[in-house]
């Protein structure tokens, strides 16, 4: 009986532990972040999105990544049917791209914020979503995760996918973590600001 009883809370314990890296409020886990020098993977996806609950359960939850990164993230999802049935436009081009480090105010205006800056780029393809992204909140910036994409045409699209991964798969996980993995250990540093993702922006719409 004491056996039985180890192995439920074991079980209970992991089942908490393997979620307690997802944050449902995006300006909690900036701010955490902020105050713990952390960095923030945020993903923009949709409930009835195969890819995207392929990343929640394998790879934030799951063994797709080691306990490793999942202690040193905080993982965000942005839902666009929220947004959505909040009442927010999604083909509204954005006017600044920076975020707002506040608990209580603005959760959903930063979650629209980053939709129309990451995604809402004049090519909006549901099969690229999640889209993935790794963001510090010391410095209002993104990381760059891939090389750029020639083959787009729009040149923001092209920018916006030199610093995010589209879609979710196997071959993602892989890269996803090598890049979360080199930048915990500092070695990956090359970086763009809000600001100037915010420029490039209305520069190209």
């Amino acid at each position: 009986m004491y056996v039985e009883g180890m192995k439920i809370l074991s079980l209970l314990l992991l089942s908490q532990l393997s979620f307690s890296f997802v944050y449902p409020s995006l300006n909690y886990a900036i701010n955490k972040a902020f105050d713990d020098d952390k960095k923030v993977v945020i993903s923009i996806g949709f409930k009835n999105c195969p890819p995207c609950m392929n990343y929640k359960n394998n790879f934030i939850s799951g063994m797709n990544s080691s306990y490793e990164i999942k202690k040193n993230f905080l993982f965000v999802n942005i839902d666009r049917d929220h947004l959505k049935n909040n009442g927010f436009d999604l083909e509204t081009p954005a006017k600044d791209c920076r975020l707002k480090r506040t608990i209580l105010e603005n959760e959903l205006i930063n979650q629209y914020t980053l939709y129309q800056c990451f995604y809402n780029s004049g090519e909006l393809e549901i099969e690229g979503f999640p889209y993935i992204f790794v963001y510090d909140p010391r410095d209002q910036s993104i990381f760059r995760l891939n090389s750029t994409t020639e083959s787009l045409v729009n040149p923001y699209k092209k920018l916006t996918t030199t610093y995010a991964f589209e879609t979710y798969s196997t071959e993602i996980a892989k890269k996803l973590n090598e890049k979360l993995e080199a930048i915990s250990k500092k070695r990956l540093t090359h970086k763009l600001s809000l600001e100037k993702l915010t420029e490039h922006y209305l520069s190209t719409f």
